[in-house]
């Protein structure tokens, strides 16, 4: 793209200097002593504000670090890795990745029983896969699939993958995600690089399981949680929240999964499945054209999400239907990614050039506007509009100016003001920054290269 900005458009982003800051702040202010990065820090000291490490966050880090040039430190966190594999019989001793609304497993007294998350290895296992195709190396296929087999002996559980392992005794509690998608997209990532049909098997068989449930039959989108025991609607915790269906990252990555295994397998069912999908999330989650609401129709609400719009849900949503239209060809899905990106072209800052959190709000919220970056250009590519590329700028420009500390980038600044509203740096928004910085610096098309729309994209 660099190439095709006769205008100066790129003027002063100094994307080369941007690039080498984030990488220096992951070789030293983030630096564990263990090695692997901080979760978060303080953005004006660089002082970890939690203890927790961004293993379980590996594909957020990984494979843009290594797409900057700095394969020495990549290798360095794979050998890491490697050796915390081999020592354990988990990665995790209790949950990295997420805290469950509404769900805490714990005893009387608040003890909680050590448990691990099977959430926590999909970034893992996107991280290594995705680096496997920028370097073509086949034992880092061999490690995630070292990674893959202890998600199976933790989690494996009745076709599904469970979303929580007691490790004393070890036993998978009969929950499960829909957020398990990611690991039909997984598998299928796997029967990609490997040819091995036994992969193609296990996403065949973790998509069936799902399409299976009557709510999606009937409705034609998934329920955030599926118990897989009848004993536990019994409980009323969890009774409540196998009756909630959210869009984003429950809905989004099973379509996601979806589309991975219709790639891999164009004559199976799933083309079918991803229609009825689409056509269910337009009838109960649309606000209004391309723009939707995170929770369905017969969802109640929930304190987090309020009763607009969130950015968070929408990037995520135009990608999809761009991605639909791009596999499946259907007019539709383009007219409404299209739809949704120009909403949000009427929600910019005018001043700063970054986008709310939620419509009509006040917060500019870092990741959000990455992933609306990144929206926004899939946008580009299909139309050949310099509206989303030029906004795609302005809102980059922003964030580098109005979000960036002295150890990385705030997470939330005011819209208008640019003024910092929390001082933390969640240092997987900073790499994953490196995403639009390295997109414009080489001019990476997402759709017009081999690997890229999968090397760039978010769960």
């Amino acid at each position: 793209m660099r190439a095709e900005d006769p205008n100066g458009e790129f003027a002063g982003l100094l994307l080369d200097e941007r690039i080498e800051e984030i990488l220096e702040w992951f070789r030293s202010t983030y630096l564990r002593e263990d090695g692997f990065p901080h979760y978060d820090v303080d953005g004006e000291t660089g002082k970890p504000l939690s203890p927790r490490s961004l293993l379980s966050e590996l594909g957020d880090y990984v494979p843009f670090i290594a797409a900057s040039g700095d394969a020495a430190y990549v290798r360095n966190q794979v050998q890491l890795l490697q050796k915390q594999l081999e020592s354990r019989p988990s990665l995790f001793d209790a949950p990295q990745a997420r805290v469950h609304a509404g769900v805490r497993l714990s005893l009387p007294f608040n003890i909680r029983p050590a448990h691990t998350d099977s959430l926590d290895y999909t970034e893992i296992l996107y991280g290594l896969l995705e680096l496997h195709q920028l370097w073509q190396d086949y034992s880092l296929i061999e490690l995630a699939d070292r990674v893959l087999q202890q998600v199976s002996a933790l989690f494996a559980r009745n076709g599904f993958i469970a979303t929580w392992c007691l490790l004393r005794p070890r036993w998978a509690l009969p929950v499960c995600e829909s957020m398990n998608g990611m690991y039909i997209e997984i598998f299928a990532d796997f029967f990609r690089a490997t040819r091995d049909r036994q992969y193609l098997e296990s996403a065949r068989e973790l998509a069936d399981h799902w399409v299976s449930l009557p709510n999606f039959r009937e409705k034609g989108f998934f329920p955030s949680v599926h118990l897989l025991s009848k004993s536990m609607t019994w409980i009323p915790r969890f009774r409540r929240i196998a009756a909630r269906a959210e869009l984003v990252k429950y809905n989004s990555c099973m379509a996601s999964g979806l589309m991975a295994l219709f790639r891999e397998d164009p004559g199976g069912p799933w083309a079918d499945h991803l229609r009825h999908w689409a056509s269910g999330i337009v009838q109960h989650f649309q606000f209004q054209p391309g723009v939707f609401y995170h929770l369905s129709d017969d969802t109640p609400l929930l304190p987090q999400f309020p009763e607009r719009p969130v950015l968070s849900t929408n990037f995520a949503i135009i990608e999809i239907f761009a991605d639909l239209f791009h596999a499946l060809g259907d007019q539709q899905y383009f007219e409404l990614a299209l739809a949704g990106a120009d909403f949000w072209l009427e929600q910019q800052s005018a001043r700063t050039g970054l986008f709310p959190d939620a419509v009509g709000g006040d917060t500019s919220y870092l990741d959000g506007n990455t992933d609306l970056i990144m929206a926004l250009m899939r946008m580009f590519e299909l139309t050949g509009e310099d509206k989303y590329m030029h906004s795609s700028l302005r809102a980059l420009k922003g964030i580098l100016k109005y979000h960036r500390a002295p150890c990385g980038y705030m997470r939330d600044v005011g819209l208008e003001t640019g003024k910092p509203l929390c001082p933390n740096v969640e240092t997987r928004f900073v790499s994953l920054l490196l995403k639009p910085l390295l997109l414009f610096q080489r001019g990476w098309r997402i759709y017009g290269q081999e690997n890229m729309s999968d090397i760039l994209r978010d769960r």
